[in-house]
């Protein structure tokens, strides 16, 4: 990654350390193979031209696919019905009044399908999600992290930009500023969490990035009616939420 700070984010070294890892988390892989891809990484150039991704997708020979790993159709069948089922039960759940009977049917079919998934998965020789990676608790705890960052950020873009339409009298373009303060926090705390990672561990940037997003959403909460104190408390949260 060291070619990266200097020369830009380069999307083929990305894709083949993502895949590479990939590869040893799923086992049985030969430490040969790992040696060789990682040689083949370090010999990637440290950049590539404007005309080279102009051209990129014309030139750039498409991956052999991989024969030897089936897809299982019925298990993203049943990933995909239960994501359906679960989401339809949040948005009636929301709705005025709901119909409780229409969020336990949806909720009762996330259920059933997403159990009937993971027995699915751990029963297959070459399971479409392998729940082993799970086992890691750098994995999970940064599945988590990243689900409640999102979570957070999409639930506070809606009220954010609702709430100032609808209420103060902004234009969409003016409430769609105030979402870009959140971003203005999170790049320096992304940078900096990224590169105190391996010395500070995953712990501390997850609590104290939590804690600090709570402290600037209360900030922004109790400002509402200030513009400044709202701005502040939403770069404050984006510091927090850019952390993990």
């Amino acid at each position: 990654f060291r070619k990266c700070m200097k020369h830009g984010v380069n999307l083929a070294v990305l894709a083949a350390v993502s895949k590479l890892t990939w590869r040893i988390l799923r086992g049985n892989t030969p430490i040969s193979a790992v040696e060789h891809a990682i040689t083949r990484i370090r010999a990637r150039a440290l950049c590539y031209p404007h005309w080279g991704i102009a051209l990129g997708a014309a030139v750039i020979p498409r991956d052999e696919p991989d024969r030897s790993r089936p897809w299982d159709a019925v298990s993203s069948l049943l990933a995909t019905v239960a994501l359906a089922a679960g989401v339809l039960a949040v948005e009636e759940a929301a709705r005025v009044p709901p119909s409780w009977a229409k969020v336990a049917a949806g909720l009762a079919i996330a259920a059933v399908l997403g159990a009937a998934f993971v027995r699915r998965q751990r029963r297959l020789d070459d399971p479409l999600l392998p729940l082993d990676v799970f086992a890691i608790p750098r994995f999970t705890a940064g599945v988590v992290a990243a689900v409640v960052t999102l979570v957070a950020v999409s639930g506070l873009g809606l009220v954010v930009a609702q709430r100032f339409q609808l209420v103060a009298g902004y234009s969409p373009f003016q409430a769609g500023l105030l979402l870009v303060v959140l971003a203005v926090g999170a790049l320096p705390s992304s940078l900096v969490g990224g590169m105190l990672l391996n010395r500070i561990g995953e712990r501390a940037p997850i609590v104290w990035g939590f804690a600090v997003g709570a402290l600037g959403a209360s900030i922004a909460l109790l400002g509402v009616d200030s513009p400044g104190w709202f701005v502040a408390g939403l770069v404050v949260t984006g510091i927090g939420l850019g952390a993990p």
